[in-house]
């Protein structure tokens, strides 16, 4: 893998999943890259969305199940 993409989330399931789905429509071939997630303390189903998800990249899926801080989360 030679990129790493991170995010952080916490409840925003809407956009986490255009941000998937616009990965996945990059012109980057998808041996490149990850993608890893820390679900921070998330309540909207974020977590679960993102261990049933296989989109064509990496993906790791993190759950803090203590809201972090934003610099902790980060």
């Amino acid at each position: 893998t030679a990129l790493s993409v991170i995010t952080v989330t916490h409840d925003r399931l809407d956009k986490l999943t255009r941000k998937l789905s616009a990965l996945a429509e990059q012109t980057l071939l998808p041996e490149a890259f990850e993608l890893i997630v820390l679900a921070n303390a998330c309540t909207d189903g974020t977590l679960a969305y993102l261990q049933n998800a296989r989109p064509p990249y990496r993906l790791t899926a993190l759950g803090s199940a203590t809201k972090l801080s934003a610099g902790a989360a980060r």
